[in-house]
């Protein structure tokens, strides 16, 4: 797990020097986004040789499910207090955000160098919601039948593998976060920069807990670590089958990508039943990218500004969290 930490501060002391470089980040946009198909290739390889997978296939769906619900209603749950807060003193929040009104929301966030449109993803991907979502599962499936189908066990070097492309993707992703220089923005929009991702992230782990507690079957501190997963289905695939075993990294996988799909589903009535700060919630890291358009929608282009700082916080967090769990 060490190996996580370094490539991670390796990838933000590189995109912090070379902020200015924007040839690197987008190299390294590309390198992670492969990073993620080979990790799950390689994990769906490794995954093929646990007989258990088969066994209790109708026991791990049903984990995943109800693992992933869990996590979503916690945060929601944990970010209501909030949610009243922010609606009743909305001039307190604003005020940190430097937005006086909604009235041009776009120019003012260009104004502090944060696009939302930049960040966002375009209408044409969009409506590619299908094949995004489809992809990195398709990508595990691939490895996973290549295996059963025609490697069998000579494929012994496949957790290595997968173990590179974790620590390959951790590192292209601190470069990532290195640009966009996150203490400063914690700094510029205040306590609730933070408070909020740490809300909706304890929150999920709060109802992981219950979860284990209430279903013996579940085990505690695997459900806790599943739900601090928050979204961000490749790393905590891996950080959970390092720590727990391949089938448990299965159910995270399935868990946080349902968690993924699930927020851009349902953002209208997420924020129709629990407020503007629910589907930050629920999407927990993405909410820095996929399922920003969606939080947009459905909450305006202030709380997308929220959602972005929320998603990037918690993009950070989630393996450190998961290691140390």
């Amino acid at each position: 797990m060490l190996y996580i930490f370094l490539a991670i501060l390796g990838g933000l002391a590189i995109g912090t020097v070379l902020k200015r470089v924007n040839f690197i980040f987008f190299i390294s946009n590309i390198f992670a986004s492969i990073s993620v198909y080979f990790l799950l290739f390689f994990l769906g390889m490794s995954t093929a040789h646990k007989k258990d997978l088969f066994t209790n296939f109708k026991e791990l769906g049903a984990e995943s499910i109800i693992l992933c619900l869990a996590g979503m209603l916690g945060s929601v749950l944990a970010l209501i207090p909030l949610n009243k807060y922010l609606t009743k003193n909305k001039k307190i929040l604003w005020s940190h955000l430097e937005l006086k009104s909604n009235a041009n929301p776009s120019e003012q966030v260009q104004q502090h160098n944060i696009s939302v449109e930049d960040q966002s993803q375009s209408t044409a991907k969009e409506k590619n919601m299908t094949l995004e979502m489809i992809l990195p599962l398709l990508s595990f499936l691939i490895g996973f039948f290549v295996t059963i189908l025609w490697l069998g066990d000579k494929c012994t070097w496949s957790s290595f593998a997968a173990d590179i492309s974790l620590y390959l993707l951790v590192f292209f992703i601190g470069i990532g976060i290195g640009k966009i220089n996150i203490i400063a923005l914690i700094k510029r929009y205040h306590a609730f920069a933070i408070l909020i991702p740490l809300t909706a992230m304890l929150g999920s782990m709060l109802m992981g807990l219950i979860i284990g507690l209430i279903i013996n079957k579940i085990d505690i501190r695997q459900a806790i670590t599943i739900c601090s997963g928050m979204g961000y289905y490749s790393l905590s695939a891996m950080v959970c089958s390092q720590k727990f075993g391949e089938v448990v990294g299965v159910i995270a996988l399935l868990s946080n990508l349902l968690r993924e799909l699930l927020t851009m589903m349902f953002a209208p009535l997420l924020v129709k039943a629990f407020g503007n700060l629910a589907p930050i919630g629920t999407g927990g890291a993405t909410a820095m990218d996929t399922t920003l358009p969606f939080i947009k929608k459905s909450a305006g282009s202030e709380y997308a500004i929220i959602g972005f700082i929320s998603g990037v916080v918690l993009t950070v967090l989630v393996p450190i969290v998961g290691v140390l769990l």
